[in-house]
């Protein structure tokens, strides 16, 4: 099933036999604005949250906040989609994504795998630091026209996001109603 919102009206799309079914969804509406694109429209793919596994399932608040909540996005050009395709098929990150909310403070260890995170959500896995990430990047851009704002934060300015993005998980898991 697939939930398509259009100037704040859902519409349910069904696909059989190679038509698709439009109804609407009267009891759900967005409120939301999209401020910089003048697309007026959100698609929302939904599956079974089972087909993920608990595991994964447990990461999907942190995953949500890190990757900017209901903005665009937290890293400019690179979507909710591709990352979370990269957290599915990364176990080894489910641990820090489900643990932000867990204290008022972030682990170390926690900010250092979304550090790694970060780095491979920029195409470059093998890496750790989002500052060598950067350099890289900026290094390829040289000679074409630079948008700095396509870089992954250095991480002067991940670890306050982290911190920032670690209350509403805390105040979340603690106040959940």
């Amino acid at each position: 099933m697939a939930v398509l919102i259009v100037e704040g009206r859902a519409h349910q799309l069904l696909s059989s036999n190679g038509k698709v079914e439009v109804h609407e969804l009267p009891t759900i509406y967005s409120n939301q604005e999209e401020t910089d694109t003048g697309w007026h429209s959100t698609f929302i793919l939904l599956l079974p949250l089972e087909s993920l596994g608990e595991d994964c399932c447990a990461t999907l608040l942190g995953f949500h906040v890190f990757s900017g909540e209901d903005c665009p996005s937290a890293f400019k050009g690179k979507g909710k989609v591709g990352p979370l395709k990269k957290l599915v098929k990364n176990p080894k990150f489910h641990r820090a994504f489900s643990q932000l909310g867990d204290n008022w403070n972030v682990k170390p260890e926690v900010l250092k795998q979304l550090e790694q995170f970060t780095c491979l959500i920029y195409g470059e896995s093998r890496e750790s630091s989002v500052d060598a990430v950067r350099a890289k990047l900026l290094r390829k851009m040289v000679g074409s026209k630079v948008d700095l704002a396509r870089l992954p934060p250095c991480y002067d300015a991940l670890k306050p996001h982290v911190q920032r993005l670690n209350h509403p998980c805390t105040s979340e898991l603690m106040n959940p109603f």
